[in-house]
This record gives structure tokens, C-alpha cells and sequence, in this order.
């Protein structure tokens, strides 16, 4: 086919001196080369000269376009109205995910993706699956602000209300802590409100678990009890501080003996020991 080009002798049109009646059609399309005007009496092309080029049979007045940056129908503009193109959306911020509300049939195209979802087309941190961040703001569009937060914490659930939590009771990280729910795992008993790892008073009596440990330190306090107690002879039993214990490491009145059935301090101020 194509040595019939180098063959052809496009015959002149001049303007206001006759007319072409056939155009080469090399390709075979049915449409003529606008270029390739056959002499008078050839009568192997066509009538027409309307191929936008005669190179190719794919190419030619309403024939389909494709989504390869060519003119097939030869309109003058490529890959409008292609067979192979695909629904693409917007993606003004470049992160890959288009706003669901600015689409097109289109073919590839910069700026455009086939993908949509984006809830903040404006900002390239915003889109389905981002990270999540406590902020207040909802990265991964899924109408939730800050769940599942890449710098979120545990927390831990505090039963006894001290202020500390058990490690093997924890939440989702979470921005805030829930109800209930503390920034510290380190009680060692969460059913006593007096032990935890702050504790810095002594007591008389073993904590509700019968253990002496009030401090998470995994040994028993030693120090001086909350209340002195007399006998029934009037006789001190059980030294401590007159007025209360003081944290550990301060001083404070003790009490000496007993009058009238009451511990009494004298002139005698103790330090708390500490553990």
C-alpha cells in the first residue's frame, strides 16, 4: 500500500480554475487525503477529502477514539469522547485520592485519578486511610475525628479510683482517656484505694488483700501507724503520731502515753520513716 505514496503526483488546485474530483485515499478508509489530489481522469480515490491523515485506516471523520493522544476522528482534538476512557475525579492536592464531587469521563490526565474518597481536597494529609492524628481533625474520611490516632496513648482502667491503673487493663490508643480510665498501669492492687505507687503514709492494718506492699514497691512498710491506741489500763499499745501521720521523711507530734483513755503527745517530735 504505502509505495502507492511515493508514486502519487498530487495534481494542483488553483483557486477559481477548476476543482478536485478525487483525493488519494491510501489508507484505504474511505476518507481522501486533502493533500493528494488525483489527476483528471483517475478515478482511485474518492470524492472526498476529509482524512486528517491517510497514513493511517484507524484514523478518519467520526472514526472512535482511544486514549493514546491522537486525533482518530479528526476533529482536532485528541481523545475526546474515547471508547477506553474511564470516570476520573479531580485531585487538586496531589495525594491520590480525587474529590468525589468534580469528575469527568476522561482519559489520563495530570492532576486527575481514578480513585475518590477525598473529604478536604485542599490538603494532602486528608484522604481515605491517612493517619489519624489528635488534632480534631478526621485525616482518613471516615466521618470519626481522631480515632485510632497514630499519636494517641493507652490508658488504663482505675477501679479503686486512686489515680492508678493495672497494665493488663488498658484501652485502645485513644486521645483522651475514657470514664474511668487513668494515664498510669503501676497499681499493684486496684481493688484498694490506698495502695498505689504514690502511697506515702503507714498503716496499722493489712490492705483489703492482706498484703502490707501499700507502695507497689513489692515489700512490706515499715513506719509509724496512723493512731496511737491505748489499752483498757490506759497503757500505749500502739505508738503514732498524735495529730495524724506526716508524709514520710517529716516530722510530727508523737504520742507518749495515754490519759483518760487518749494517747497524748508530749514533747517528743518523730521523723516518718520512708521505705
Amino acid at each position: 500500500m504505502f509505495w502507492l505514496i511515493a508514486c502519487l503526483s498530487p495534481y494542483p488546485i488553483v483557486s477559481g480554475q477548476g476543482s478536485c474530483d478525487q483525493f488519494a485515499d491510501v489508507d484505504q478508509d474511505g476518507f481522501g487525503d486533502p493533500q493528494a489530489c488525483l489527476p483528471p481522469g483517475d478515478n482511485t480515490g474518492v470524492g472526498n477529502m476529509d482524512d486528517c491523515d491517510d497514513q493511517d485506516p484507524l484514523t478518519y471523520p467520526g472514526a472512535p477514539e482511544i486514549c493514546d493522544g491522537l486525533d482518530q476522528d479528526c476533529d482536532k482534538i485528541p481523545d475526546n469522547n474515547a471508547q477506553d476512557a474511564e470516570q476520573h475525579f479531580v485531585d487538586s492536592d496531589g495525594d491520590g485520592f480525587g474529590d468525589p464531587l468534580r469528575q469527568e469521563r476522561i482519559c489520563p490526565m495530570d492532576g486527575w485519578v481514578l480513585t475518590d474518597g477525598d473529604c478536604d481536597d485542599t490538603d494532602p494529609q486528608i484522604y481515605p486511610t491517612a493517619p489519624e492524628y489528635c488534632d480534631g481533625v478526621d485525616q482518613d474520611c471516615n466521618d470519626l475525628i481522631d480515632d485510632n490516632p497514630s499519636d494517641g496513648q493507652l490508658w488504663y482502667l482505675d477501679r479503686d479510683g486512686d489515680g492508678y491503673g493495672r497494665l493488663q487493663d488498658f484501652s485502645e490508643e485513644l486521645c483522651t482517656a475514657p470514664a474511668g480510665y487513668v494515664a498510669s498501669p503501676e497499681d499493684c492492687d486496684d481493688q484498694d484505694f490506698n495502695v498505689n505507687p504514690g502511697q506515702t503514709y503507714f498503716f496499722e492494718y493489712p490492705s483489703l488483700s492482706g498484703d502490707w506492699d501499700y507502695n507497689c514497691d513489692e515489700s512490706d512498710e515499715t513506719g509509724y501507724p496512723n493512731d496511737p491506741q491505748c489499752d483498757s489500763d490506759g497503757n500505749l499499745i500502739i505508738g503514732g503520731f498524735v495529730f495524724g501521720p506526716p508524709e514520710c521523711g517529716d516530722s510530727a507530734l508523737m504520742a507518749d502515753y495515754c490519759f483518760l483513755g487518749s494517747a497524748v503527745g508530749a514533747f517528743d517530735y518523730r521523723i516518718q520513716p520512708c521505705r
